[in-house]
């Protein structure tokens, strides 16, 4: 419990967080959710939606953000900031990856918009720089999809830490070189600081809605 409030500290936002021992009603549901996560990914029970991206301009679709959403039979819609991290904790986030790439990369590629010039951005969580398993799910997605390197973007999301910036700087370089766009999502909350944006290679920046959601004017 002590660790998992560490790691929901951020200097600038929550500096101390109490440790509380869960109830055993919420560790026996986080450890069944856990264990049904391969039965919901083949089963579709996980699936995939798109929120498309406009131009405000030309008033045009631009392009389309995958996001992955789980309708669960006991307990309905599970809010993903909260299965994605079981995912993370129970070693599932590469499934996750390769099952959101793959069919975003499908729907998209034989859609009408597969000739087109819009972008299909696909989330990936921090924890998946560790290594170059992100590069390889990427490679597949796109040599069996009719979409051009160029008009995918992977977004980083920050629901946990940046392990290691130098390996990560290494996967994004990797995957700028394959003509992919990098992203930094929900920047300026948790873990997504400056640091991360001046040490790491990104084309795109996603300011968190706090930041704007009180804009009265252009």
């Amino acid at each position: 419990s002590a660790t998992a409030a560490v790691d929901r500290t951020t200097e600038s936002h929550s500096p101390v967080q109490h440790a509380v021992t869960s109830s055993v009603s919420d560790r026996m549901w986080n450890v069944s959710l856990q264990s049904k996560i391969d039965a919901a990914l083949k089963g579709g029970q996980i699936y995939v939606v798109y929120q498309p991206q406009f131009d405000l301009e030309t008033e045009t679709p631009c392009g389309f953000e995958a996001l992955v959403r789980w309708s669960d039979p006991e307990r309905g819609s599970i809010a993903p900031s909260y299965f994605i991290e079981q995912c993370e904790h129970a070693g599932r986030m590469e499934a996750l990856t390769r099952k959101v790439f793959t069919e975003a990369a499908d729907a998209i590629g034989n859609s009408t918009f597969s000739e087109g010039s819009q972008r299909l951005s696909v989330n990936v969580s921090a924890t998946m720089l560790g290594d170059d398993r992100v590069i390889d799910i990427l490679e597949q997605a796109l040599a069996h999809s009719n979409l051009e390197a160029k008009r995918f973007t992977i977004e980083i999301t920050e629901t946990a830490r940046i392990p290691d910036f130098d390996r990560a700087r290494t996967v994004l370089d990797r995957i700028r070189t394959m003509g992919v766009r990098t992203s930094i999502d929900d920047f300026g909350v948790g873990a997504a600081n400056l640091e991360t944006l001046l040490r790491l290679p990104f084309d795109e920046l996603k300011i968190d809605r706090a930041f704007i959601s009180r804009i009265k004017d252009d």
